[in-house]
């Protein structure tokens, strides 16, 4: 979470003509609401232990505004982009609260495990971008980083273990390790950050990078961050609205996770971007094998904390964008590798089910790629149009429609193939057929009474 909450505000800030001073600030908002969002979802939304941040969706959208602004100087560009991109969310977040209400138990009604394969695995390799192209741009600190990382994750535990199970080899002497193998394995990032960011900060110090992506900035925002500062609303100044920011705003809420309060809140602080459940909280799920929403509401009250410390955010925003490269090759891996595990609940043996599979994660990379090379060839432009065409390259939005299409081609009416798109599996499982979800979301029964729109309809 750390990683987005560092990467965003380093990639839109100095685009939008913000200096150190602005990137420190945008990171502490951007933890703030992510925590008052992550807080918010786990008591009275999903209930899950699900962590909340910026989506690199509204990322396009908020680009191509700053297309407008072509003041001389930076910080009043910075202000005006900063200011229309508030005004678009706010829209966008209404349109997005409407949806979530009004279509979105329809959506889940066309959800099954065949349609969740592509859905799940073209998140994680649609991210592939800020990962290993990430980690590349500076070698140097991103493949050791990487190299330590999987072997603290994957080698360590297995070595921890064969140490007690065979006292005698060479590794004897980790058996007096109090940490067990899979508590390894749950602390790697942890044990990690000690080691990569003073290797970053060496290399800078002792070789003095000239590529700017490879050195720990320091100075600057150190300098520039606040020692203790509350994140207020509107921070910088009243929103405006533009029709054309506004409309591809909404377009972007289309492929983004569906949160629209998290939004509004992004809107209101000011943090240049929607709210959307992370993808590496789903990849540290897989690495730590430990889903406690309790854990994931203190990490939010944590992040609170320390939007409020500066020199916490100046430290963040000194992390090198490889580190977070790193991190990113191993955590989206599992999110890909969880995609591709719902296939245990369809039939592997239907020729359908390959066929299917198959073509909508080959349309999800194909139709992308086809439209970056050829109708996009100058990147995003001032148009909205241009700019709804990029937001629309999304790999998991287009394999997800692909595969939901293809799969309700012929299924209404015949149950065989609806045993083959694993439906059975979740049909128990709708409709309060387990006592534990009745129980799990009691709260939000009652809500459910004053909204009669969001009861689910029985198939």
């Amino acid at each position: 979470m750390l990683g987005t909450t560092a990467l965003i505000p380093s990639i839109i800030v100095p685009i939008l003509g913000g200096g150190h001073e602005e990137k420190a600030r945008m990171i502490q908002t951007l933890l703030f609401v992510s925590g008052l969002s992550t807080l918010l979802q786990s008591w009275f939304g999903t209930r899950l232990p699900v962590v909340m941040g910026g989506s690199y969706a509204f990322l396009a959208p908020a680009i191509s505004a700053s297309y407008r602004f072509r003041t001389e100087e930076p910080h009043l560009r910075f202000t005006y982009c900063m200011r229309a991109i508030q005004g678009a969310l706010l829209v966008a977040s209404v349109f997005q609260i409407l949806i979530a209400v009004f279509l979105i138990p329809t959506f889940g009604r066309l959800l099954s495990p065949l349609t969740a394969i592509p859905l799940v695995t073209l998140v994680g390799l649609g991210m592939f971008v800020y990962g290993f192209p990430q980690l590349g741009t500076c070698a140097v600190v991103g493949v050791p980083t990487l190299l330590v990382l999987f072997s603290i994750s994957q080698c360590l535990p297995h070595i921890v273990s064969i140490s007690r199970e065979e006292p005698f080899n060479r590794f004897r002497y980790l058996r007096y390790w109090r940490l067990k193998p899979n508590q390894i394995q749950r602390y790697a990032l942890l044990f990690l950050v000690p080691f990569a960011w003073p290797f970053a900060a060496v290399l800078s110090v002792a070789y003095g990078h000239t590529h700017s992506i490879c050195r720990v900035h320091l100075s600057g925002l150190f300098s520039g961050a606040h020692g203790l500062w509350i994140p207020n609303p509107f921070q910088w100044g009243s929103p405006t609205l533009d029709v054309g920011d506004a409309v591809t705003m909404m377009m972007a809420v289309l492929v983004a996770t569906f949160e629209g309060i998290g939004t509004l809140l992004g809107g209101v602080f000011g943090v240049g971007t929607g709210s959307t459940a992370l993808v590496e909280n789903a990849g540290l799920l897989g690495l730590t094998r430990y889903g406690s929403r309790r854990a994931v509401q203190v990490a939010a009250a944590i992040m609170i904390l320390f939007s409020i410390l500066g020199k916490f955010a100046a430290f963040l925003a000194s992390l090198s964008l490889p580190l977070v490269g790193a991190v990113y090759c191993l955590l989206y891996s599992y999110v890909v590798s969880g995609g591709m595990s719902f296939i245990q609940f369809c039939n592997p043996n239907s020729i359908r089910v390959h066929f299917i599979v198959g073509s909508s994660l080959f349309l999800g990379i194909a139709v992308p790629s086809y439209w970056h090379e050829s109708l996009l060839p100058s990147g995003v432009g001032s148009s909205w149009w241009s700019c709804t065409i990029q937001v629309f390259c999304s790999s998991s939005a287009l394999g997800a429609v692909a595969a939901i299409v293809m799969d309700y081609i012929v299924i209404r009416g015949n149950q065989s193939l609806r045993v083959d798109s694993g439906r059975d599996w979740w049909a128990p499982l709708r409709n309060n057929g387990d006592i534990n979800t009745v129980s799990f979301y009691s709260f939000l029964k009652k809500v459910e009474g004053l909204l009669p729109c969001l009861k689910l309809e029985r198939e």
